[in-house]
């Protein structure tokens, strides 16, 4: 994980507020952090408190400086980190997420062509057959069953950025791709990054859960089939 400092405005902050929330939930009168990825005031007060109380991996007391290097994440609990390094790419119409996604997953941006079906709007039909021959195309396979926990799909993360194809609360289809994932000593502290191709001419990253995604773009996103290496 790369180093924070108040006034980053990061996905990873997510995270960071995620293990403090963890490690002061327990102490009265801790209001809890909003997880939201920008590190202000109230997160650089709760990270020197836990500075002020920990040690690195030398044995020696943390420096308190707000600043979250090695030392810090180490302290904090980070165990694994798997970040692949793919650009923030927003989709250029309504319906190419799957564009998008396809270029990022397989780093090759420059073609949109597809032996798989499209609808008229030219969004690809979400039917699972017809992802079987998308994923089959961009060299990759669907999985026969979507992975239920996030220990599954960190297990394909590690080999490569996963397709995630999922409905928002209307019903709608999207596409996502897992560019990453982050654990740490607690089981319940691990979350996914995802590169989203919304919102539209822009596309987001997010830190968040599994299975159970909420995206900035549009919220909760319910995931129904992976493409994987």
């Amino acid at each position: 994980m790369h180093t924070l400092r108040r006034g980053s405005r990061d996905p990873s902050v997510v995270f960071l507020q995620r293990l403090l929330n963890r490690h002061f939930d327990s102490t009265r009168g801790f209001p809890g952090l909003t997880e939201d990825g920008v590190f202000g005031s109230q997160t650089d007060n709760y990270l020197r408190q836990f500075q002020a109380g920990a040690r690195s991996r030398a044995g020696t007391p943390l420096v308190v400086d707000g600043v979250v290097g090695g030392e810090t994440w180490h302290a904090l609990g980070l165990t694994e980190e798997v970040l692949w390094p793919l650009p923030r790419v927003g989709q250029t119409t309504g319906m190419s997420c799957w564009v998008v996604s396809q270029g990022l997953a397989t780093g090759n941006m420059t073609s949109s062509t597809t032996a798989a079906q499209l609808g008229a709007t030219h969004g690809l039909l979400p039917d699972l057959a017809n992802l079987d021959r998308f994923a089959a195309e961009s060299g990759m396979r669907l999985l026969g069953q979507t992975p239920a926990a996030i220990s599954e799909i960190a297990a394909h993360v590690r080999r490569g950025p996963v397709m995630l194809a999922g409905h928002w609360a209307n019903r709608s289809m999207h596409m996502v791709v897992i560019s990453g994932y982050v654990a740490a000593r607690a089981r319940d502290e691990a979350m996914i990054r995802v590169h989203d191709p919304a919102p539209f001419a822009q596309g987001s990253i997010v830190y968040t859960d599994f299975p159970g995604l909420f995206l900035e773009s549009n919220g909760p996103f319910d995931p129904y089939a992976a493409i994987v290496r």
